[in-house]
């Protein structure tokens, strides 16, 4: 993997079965046994501090990475050097899932904390899925939110207002963090990011960025502070930003799964 030298195997002690990254993941549908079986398919567990890369930009990384603790950015360098954010990954999803092995990711992916994801070769992951067909099942699904939400973050950065972008996508990070809307009153949640990522995921500057955050506490709607979101009004915020939960919802292969046990 090119250019990784930040990137430092993770104490031992940090394995998949301590792993909390909840609903939203490949492995939430299975068993202690199951989860045990996969850990035979993984190559490694790596942390990357804060501000290093798994991998960069026409690097070809030649393995999937799942997030384990913490978050990345998924950003690209646009011809005249500036960066635009595609997205955010948290714990529990899968990155550089490339459909045809070896070739340059046209994305970096850079962490936003420090970050331990679990690593898997290409070839051992695509064994994986084919002795292992229930998690085929999940990863398609894995894969249909993904492009959801990127159907969403296309429809903020062409058509939305500067409120109504910015007030969209932290009530989408609120909903993959928490797996549920923000309950009536006031509501938070940890967010670790500047006005710059902010500006360069929602194609404003940095300076409308500011306006906007502004005006959203001014209004009694959001306020951030010491990487904390705080939704002030969240009525008035759900009705500024809108949102469709099901872009976002925890895995329904997981609860198909588990109904069926149940019968």
């Amino acid at each position: 993997m090119g250019r990784a030298g930040l990137v430092k195997p993770i104490d031992p002690g940090k394995t998949c079965l301590t792993c909390t990254s909840g609903e939203g993941s490949l492995c939430a549908p299975l068993s202690e046994q199951e989860v045990r079986t996969i850990r035979a398919y993984r190559s490694d567990v790596r942390t990357v501090p804060a501000g290093g890369h798994l991998y960069r930009q026409s690097d070809k990384p030649g393995a999937l990475f799942s997030i384990v603790d913490g978050w990345v950015m998924l950003y690209q360098v646009m011809e005249d050097g500036q960066r635009q954010i595609l997205d955010f990954a948290l714990p529990g999803e899968f990155i550089s899932f490339q459909p045809v092995t070896g070739v340059e990711v046209p994305h970096a992916v850079q962490s936003l904390t420090d970050v331990a994801a679990c690593v898997f070769l290409q070839g051992s992951f695509e064994r994986l899925l084919r002795e292992h067909p229930n998690l085929g099942a999940a990863m398609i699904w894995l894969s249909a939110r993904c492009e959801a939400r990127a159907f969403e973050h296309l429809c903020n950065v062409s058509r939305r207002p500067a409120r109504a972008r910015l007030m969209h996508l932290v009530l989408e990070l609120f909903y993959r963090v928490n797996m549920r809307l923000p309950r009536t009153g006031e509501d938070a949640f940890f967010m670790p990011l500047t006005q710059r990522h902010l500006a360069d995921a929602l194609g404003l500057s940095v300076e409308h960025v500011n306006r906007t955050v502004r005006e959203l506490r001014q209004n009694g709607l959001m306020e951030i502070r010491n990487r904390e979101v705080v939704l002030l009004d969240v009525a008035g915020c759900l009705k500024e930003g809108g949102i469709d939960p099901n872009a976002y919802l925890p895995n329904s292969f997981s609860a198909r799964r588990t109904g069926a046990g149940a019968g």
